[in-house]
């Protein structure tokens, strides 16, 4: 559903504009990176701008399903092992 929203949306064009320009870095915070965002999230992954993704987590489990949401996602798993940067801890206990 959420694929066919994206083509009316006037922010996804001004976003794929931004990712063709230059190199860039993805940084997720609270969000799951789960197959409803499939579309949008392999167009920003695999784009060979972008240069590294930075996982922000809080707890072992919620790092453990991020990670393996991407790795899901990712056609070339090599490719985006490499794209995946250290992950860093919210909050400490």
């Amino acid at each position: 559903m959420k694929t066919i929203k994206y083509a009316g949306n006037p922010n996804y064009k001004t976003l794929l504009n931004f990712i063709s320009k230059s190199d860039y870095e993805v940084f997720i915070i609270g969000h799951s990176c789960g197959m409803s965002d499939k579309t949008l999230l392999k167009e920003l992954f695999e784009n060979p701008l972008c240069k590294s993704i930075k996982l922000y987590y809080y707890d072992d489990k919620d790092l453990k399903d991020k990670q393996a949401n991407i790795s899901r996602l990712a056609k070339d798993k090599m490719l985006m092992r490499n794209k995946l940067d250290s992950a860093e801890k919210l909050y400490q206990e």
